[in-house]
C-alpha cells in the first residue's frame, strides 16, 4: 500500500485594512483555481486567518483492497473541501460546455443556485489573466417583509444575466465610454424593474473596470430601483454582498456608488434627477398596452437626459402585443434601434442571441424575415431538434437546463434607446449608414 499524507493543506490571510468584515472577500489561488472567502463579521484589520483547504499536495493514491479501510478519512477530506466550495463567491468556468443546439462552444458557467439555497453565481467577464468575476445574488426577499411588489425580483431571469454580461463584453465598454465621451462625468444611471439589481450591479462593476483607466469614470453613480419594500431591501443586500465588485481594479477606492430605492413605474424620484444612462431588462412581460407600457415610457422620459441612452433587455413572449411599447415609446419621442455591437464584435454573442430582427419585424407574421428565423432557428428538446416555430409551452418540460437556456437566449434582444431628436455630433454617436434609413444610435 502506499504511503498517503492526509495533511490539510492550511493558508494563511491577512485582513487588510480597508476590507469590511461580514461583507468582503479575501482572494487566493489553490490548485490553479481562483477562490475567494468572507472575511469573518468578527474579524478586525491585521488578523490572520487560517483557511483549511483539505488535502494538502503529496500523493492520494489508494490501494483498491486497501480503500474501504480509508473511507472515514476520505469523507472527512470531502466534507472540508465542499466547506471551502461553500464559501468560494468564485467557481471553476467549464469554458468549453456544449448545448445540443451548439450555440454556445466556449460559453462561461450560467447562473446557478449555490449550496445555500437562495444565492446565485452571476459571471460576469475574464480579465486578462482569465479569472473570472461574478456576482452573488439573493433570489428571494428577505422573509417577513410588507412587500407590495409583485415577486418578479425572486428570480436571476436570463434577459438579465444577457444583458449584464453584455455590459462587461468589449462592446459594453464600447458603449460605456461613448457615454463618458457625450455626457459631463460623472456618469448617472438608472436602473428600472432591478428586481435582483443583476444588471445594475454588472453595470457598476463594468465602470469600476474603467474607473482604473480613466479618472473621469470616478464618482460614477448607480441607482437601482424597484416597486415595494421587500424588493428594495432585497436589491440592498446584493449592494453589500457585492462591494468589492465596485471597486478600481488599481485600488480599494470605490469609484462607483451604488443605492437602492423604490420606484413605481409612472412615478419620479424626488427632484426628478436626469440620468446618462437608463438600464432596463425583460419589463415588458406585462403586455397590457398603455395601462403598463404607458407609465414605463413618462417614467423613462422624465429621467432621461436629453443627451441620453436607454439600454433594454428584451425577451419575446407576445410579440403582437410587446411591440405596442415601443409604438408608445415612438410617439412619446423615444426611439429604438437593435444594439447590434456584441454579436457584430463576438462571435459566441451571435450564437447565443441570433436574432438581427428588428422591434417591427420580430413575431409579425406578414414579414418574411421573421417567419424564416423562427423556422429555421432550431432548438433541442430532451437531445431532439424542433424550430422555434414547432415548440409549445408543453416542450419546455422536456428541456434540460441547458437546453431551456438557449430557447430563452434566442429570443433575447438588446435595444438602445433615445430622444428622437437628438443630435448625433452632439451625442458623439458613430453615425453608419444602416439598411431601411435608420440612423446608428446604439453607442
Amino acid at each position: 500500500m502506499t504511503a498517503t499524507n492526509t495533511t490539510p493543506a492550511v493558508l494563511t490571510l491577512t485582513v487588510p485594512p480597508d476590507a469590511e468584515p461580514g461583507i468582503d472577500s479575501l482572494a487566493f489561488q489553490y490548485r490553479g483555481q481562483e477562490l475567494e472567502i468572507i472575511v469573518p463579521a468578527t474579524a478586525k484589520p491585521g488578523d490572520v486567518l487560517e483557511v483549511r483547504l483539505g488535502i494538502a499536495d503529496g500523493g492520494d493514491a489508494h490501494d483498491d483492497d486497501d480503500h474501504d479501510d480509508d473511507n472515514d478519512h476520505d469523507e472527512d477530506d470531502h466534507d472540508e473541501e465542499a466547506e471551502t466550495r461553500q464559501k468560494s463567491s468564485v467557481e471553476p468556468v467549464d469554458a468549453s460546455r456544449e448545448t445540443h443546439a451548439e450555440r454556445t462552444s466556449e460559453k462561461d458557467e450560467e447562473c446557478s443556485s449555490k449550496a445555500d439555497g437562495n444565492v446565485a453565481v452571476l459571471p460576469l467577464h475574464r480579465n486578462d489573466q482569465r479569472e473570472i468575476t461574478s456576482l452573488r445574488l439573493a433570489q428571494a426577499p428577505p422573509p417577513n417583509n410588507d412587500d407590495d411588489g409583485d415577486g418578479t425580483n425572486a428570480v436571476v431571469w436570463p434577459t438579465g444575466i444577457v444583458l449584464a454580461q453584455a455590459l462587461n463584453s468589449p462592446a459594453g465598454t464600447h458603449f460605456l465610454q461613448s457615454r463618458i465621451l457625450a455626457c459631463s462625468p460623472p456618469l448617472r444611471c438608472l436602473e428600472l424593474g432591478s428586481g435582483s439589481g443583476a444588471c445594475g450591479l454588472a453595470l457598476a462593476h463594468a465602470l469600476s473596470r474603467l474607473s482604473s483607466r480613466d479618472d473621469e469614470v470616478g464618482g460614477a453613480r448607480v441607482v437601482l430601483t424597484d416597486r415595494g419594500r421587500g424588493a428594495v431591501e432585497s436589491m440592498r443586500e446584493n449592494i453589500r454582498r457585492n462591494l468589492r465588485a465596485f471597486r478600481s481594479e488599481t485600488s480599494s477606492t470605490r469609484r462607483v456608488s451604488v443605492e437602492a430605492t423604490s420606484l413605481s413605474w409612472g412615478e419620479t424620484l424626488s427632484g426628478e434627477e436626469k440620468f446618462d444612462v437608463v438600464l432596463g431588462s425583460d419589463l415588458l412581460y406585462d403586455a397590457r398596452g398603455e395601462a403598463t407600457y404607458g407609465p414605463l415610457v413618462r417614467t423613462m422620459r422624465r429621467h432621461l437626459r436629453r443627451e441620453g441612452r436607454i439600454l433594454l433587455g428584451v425577451r419575446w413572449r407576445k410579440p403582437l402585443l410587446e411591440r405596442e411599447f415601443f409604438e408608445i415609446a415612438l410617439r412619446s419621442g423615444l426611439e429604438f434601434v437593435l444594439w447590434d455591437r456584441v454579436p457584430e464584435k463576438d462571435a459566441e454573442w451571435r450564437r447565443r442571441c441570433p436574432c438581427r430582427l428588428g422591434w417591427r419585424e420580430y413575431g409579425d407574421p406578414e414579414c418574411d424575415a421573421s417567419n424564416a428565423f423562427f423556422h429555421d432557428t432550431m432548438v433541442s428538446i430532451g437531445g431532439y431538434e424542433k424550430s422555434l416555430a414547432e415548440v409549445r409551452e408543453s416542450d419546455l418540460e422536456g428541456m434540460s437546463e441547458e437546453e431551456y437556456t438557449v430557447f430563452e437566449e434566442c429570443q433575447i434582444q438588446i435595444y438602445v434607446g433615445k430622444f428622437a431628436n437628438d443630435s448625433e455630433t452632439r451625442c458623439g454617436d458613430e453615425v453608419t449608414p444602416k439598411k431601411r434609413g435608420i440612423r446608428d444610435i446604439s453607442t
